[in-house]
């Protein structure tokens, strides 16, 4: 077998390893905003290696680690414990056995460009986050509106009026408006 064959096969093994760890339960950090089914708390994973807490009466953005299964974040009243039970689901380990279930997040475009990140939580909100490189890309995203589903679409109400989105696989477009799904 010549070098670029060899170095083809390698490459292509690294990649199959790599997809499979990145999607067996458990194995790597969360990604994105997780919401309490009641909408009372949230965890934003930023890719700083930090978690912004909104709820339970505050917001702080937190250092946490990952052990297997096990997230800790570094909480000001001590350490809490989650258990990582899949990509879109943790759940906290305090006793409450509450679920944090995982937003769906849509990075959003028109024809002048980056819009931000769409986000749909469980509580029935839109939030906004700021595009990437932007002063308020690191604050808390902010709240649009509320959304409906039905059939093959999402209407998101806002006090503006209401933009019905269809879906294009797992993306969404409204008129010009394209968001892809993270």
């Amino acid at each position: 077998m010549k070098a670029s064959g060899l170095y083809a096969c390698v490459m292509a093994t690294l990649l199959c390893a790599g997809a499979a760890l990145a999607a067996s339960d458990g194995t790597g950090s969360p990604q994105g905003r997780y919401t309490a089914p009641n909408g009372i708390v949230s965890l934003d994973f930023q890719a700083d290696g930090k978690v912004r807490l909104d709820g339970g009466g505050g917001d702080a953005l937190l250092p946490y680690s990952v052990s297997g299964q096990s997230l800790t974040i570094q909480a000001p009243r001590g350490p809490r414990t989650l258990t990582i039970v899949n990509e879109d689901t943790l759940l906290l380990t305090d006793g409450s056995n509450m679920r944090l279930l995982r937003d769906r997040s849509f990075a959003c475009k028109d024809e002048d460009g980056e819009v931000g990140t769409m986000i749909l939580d469980h509580a029935g909100r839109v939030l906004l986050r700021a595009p990437a490189g932007t002063p308020q890309a690191s604050a808390a995203p902010e709240p649009l509106g509320t959304y409906t589903e039905e059939g093959g679409s999402i209407a998101v109400q806002q006090s503006e009026g209401t933009n019905t989105f269809t879906r294009e696989g797992r993306d969404l477009r409204a008129g010009k408006l394209i968001c892809k799904r993270l």
